[in-house]
């Protein structure tokens, strides 16, 4: 019964097109078949908006980490394919010295482990160097403009890189408190786009808020960020939130039923 069941196992294994189907990494790899990412999605999805890069200096930096990450994970392969070559050599040793049928058995088995290991590393290999490349040719392309720009590096280009993404998120209208900016820098940009979650911290800073008893007086969101902002206000003429020249920047409330 069991050898029935092996037999058909092996007949079963033998079909056409598994046998096509493993084959497909030398006809399509890189062509139709990506197990890691498309060149593309390396540099218009992982280097785009959807994932908050919306500066060169944020797709040059983040170019640089998955170079980092991918060349690391490459080298590892390295280790992955020694080990695999090693228990290929002994169990091909193992299979020559075999008389049983059974241990015959079992050293072919550990022989077909360690090729398909072999295999496996050679194609993630060559699966994540594509996306390595790619991202390469993404760091060549902005190197030397954000070099230029920001010589001390990323720290040096994050106030305008998360500036760059408040002006998005609060374009889009997402939430902006988990974007990393000062108070004060949120309250001035906040009074550009009316948004009391922007505005709020800095009120708060300076020992003022809206309490919610003002907030249930007042009818309209229209009535809550003129009284907010007036707050703002007051504070930026006497602050390094004047706007140039010593001017407080003129506000414009929201329309009426806003």
């Amino acid at each position: 019964m069991s050898e029935n069941k092996y037999e058909n196992i092996l007949a079963l294994v033998d079909d056409p097109t598994v046998k096509e189907g493993s084959n497909f990494v030398d006809e399509h790899l890189h062509k139709w078949l990506c197990m890691g990412m498309t060149r593309w999605v390396c540099r218009n999805g992982t280097l785009s908006d959807g994932h908050d890069k919306y500066t060169d200096a944020q797709k040059y930096a983040q170019a640089i980490k998955e170079m980092y990450s991918y060349a690391s994970n490459i080298q590892s392969q390295k280790a992955t394919a020694m080990e695999a070559q090693a228990d290929l050599l002994d169990a091909e040793e193992e299979l020559e010295k075999a008389e049983k049928q059974s241990d015959k058995l079992r050293a072919k088995a550990k022989v077909m482990q360690a090729q398909a290991r072999l295999v496996g590393a050679e194609t993630t290999v060559k699966d994540q160097l594509r996306c390595l490349d790619e991202f390469n040719k993404v760091r060549l392309e902005l190197k030397e403009a954000v070099e230029k720009q920001y010589p001390h590096g990323i720290e040096q280009a994050e106030p305008d890189n998360w500036e760059a993404v408040f002006h998005a998120k609060a374009a889009k209208n997402d939430r902006l408190t988990n974007v990393p900016l000062s108070k004060e820098k949120k309250a001035q940009l906040g009074l550009q786009y009316m948004r009391l979650d922007a505005i709020i911290p800095e009120l708060i800073a300076n020992g003022e808020t809206l309490t919610g008893e003002e907030i249930a007086q007042l009818t309209n969101l229209k009535d809550i960020f003129e009284k907010a902002s007036g707050m703002i206000k007051g504070h930026m003429a006497q602050s390094k939130l004047a706007a140039p020249g010593g001017k407080v920047a003129q506000l414009k409330p929201p329309k009426d039923g806003a």
